[in-house]
């Protein structure tokens, strides 16, 4: 199946779904307006946000004000999984968050979605595991993608969240994103 690449001079309209990294980028964007609209030119792009903090899959597929918008999506980005990683079957998480990014592809209309790369957290901030889920749902999320690459559903590697000193955290809970006046979108 051939998709029609992005044109020159259409407007675009893109939604941000997810948890509390969802949130704090939003809040970030409201506090440095340089960052406002992820520093896309507004005359061909319009981001808006759908986020709460500590959603779950589960919660999200029955919340519809998280899914109605004023304007037809063209591009979903979802960054949700990371409170989903207690159930120990990845597989199951998986499963949800990919039905989900079928949900708004095809009953929504989404054009396109985006599975957003599962973030890492501070060891001393979770347990264990925690990493060691991330790294196996991620891969879970880049092999499905591939596979059903006809569904315009991809997963994204986040740039620059793989070091490993994770100086993305927030150094007071090792768990979000860390956005400040020094360290802004890039």
């Amino acid at each position: 199946m051939c998709e029609q690449p992005i044109s020159d001079g259409q407007h675009w309209n893109v939604a941000l779904i997810g948890h509390s990294y969802i949130r704090h980028l939003q809040s970030h964007m409201d506090g440095f307006p340089a960052d406002a609209n992820l520093r896309l030119n507004r005359s061909l792009y319009t981001v808006t946000t759908c986020s709460r903090g500590g959603l779950k899959v589960r919660t999200l597929a029955n919340d519809v004000s998280m899914t109605q918008f004023s304007t037809q999506q063209d591009f979903v980005f979802l960054q949700i999984g990371g409170n989903d990683l207690c159930d120990p079957r990845l597989k199951n998480s998986c499963h949800q968050i990919t039905s989900f990014a079928q949900y708004l592809r095809h009953g929504v209309g989404v054009r396109r979605v985006i599975i957003g790369q599962l973030l890492r957290r501070q060891p001393w901030a979770t347990d264990s595991d925690y990493n060691a889920r991330v790294f196996r749902l991620n891969n879970l999320f880049s092999a499905w993608t591939k596979e059903n690459q006809d569904l315009s559903i991809y997963f994204w590697h986040h740039r620059g969240f793989s070091d490993a000193a994770l100086s993305y955290l927030d150094p007071r809970d090792g768990v979000h994103l860390f956005y400040s006046s020094t360290n802004r979108i890039s």
